[in-house]
């Protein structure tokens, strides 16, 4: 697998696990906790591959930035959440930064 492959699957399963998290929070079923559990543990063995292709630090700057960016907009979709006028600019800095990197 590519670079940019196992990045998406990364980024795609902490997202998944922290929206698993949201909903133990709301609903209180134990599902949702052992579910974000095991894709907090499969993105940790994902990012572990991806240090084959990139170093360290740039596997973590990619996964946290965007990772945040996409929790960010599910949770906005999902949970009515609000993003404020710094978070936004926040998101776009992030971005931004990400050209240079």
């Amino acid at each position: 697998m590519t670079f940019i492959s196992w990045f998406l699957i990364l980024t795609a399963l902490d997202v998944f696990a922290v929206l698993l998290a949201r909903y133990y929070v709301e609903k209180k079923k134990e599902i949702f906790r052992i579910s974000s559990l095991v894709f907090f543990g499969l993105s940790a063995y994902v990012a572990v591959q991806l240090m084959e292709y990139a170093s360290t630090a740039v596997v973590s700057i990619l996964w946290i930035t965007l990772s945040t960016i996409f929790i960010a907009f599910a949770c906005y979709f999902l949970f009515d959440e609000k993003i404020n006028k710094w978070q936004g600019l926040g998101m776009v800095l992030i971005l931004s930064g990400m050209v240079f990197l």
